[in-house]
């Protein structure tokens, strides 16, 4: 959490296509260039909910996730 990451519980870490690090916490997700991280969160972002599970990147290189309270 010193670094950036929302929460220290992750669930779920892609790369996607640009070689960027995706990031799925219980309080929000998290992108990683290779520098810093960019939070998103459900208050700030519009997240259906801060508590991310799944992460996916689709054939067009959009990023879909699935948030724990829909499992």
């Amino acid at each position: 959490m010193e670094s950036g990451l929302p929460n220290r519980a992750v669930g779920y870490i892609i790369e996607d296509s640009r070689g960027f690090s995706w990031i799925s916490t219980f309080d929000g997700m998290a992108l990683y260039d290779g520098q810093r991280f960019k939070i998103f969160t459900k208050s700030e972002n519009g997240l259906g909910s801060d508590a991310v599970h799944w992460l996916l990147e689709d054939a067009a290189g959009k990023i879909w996730l699935i948030h724990i309270d829909t499992l």
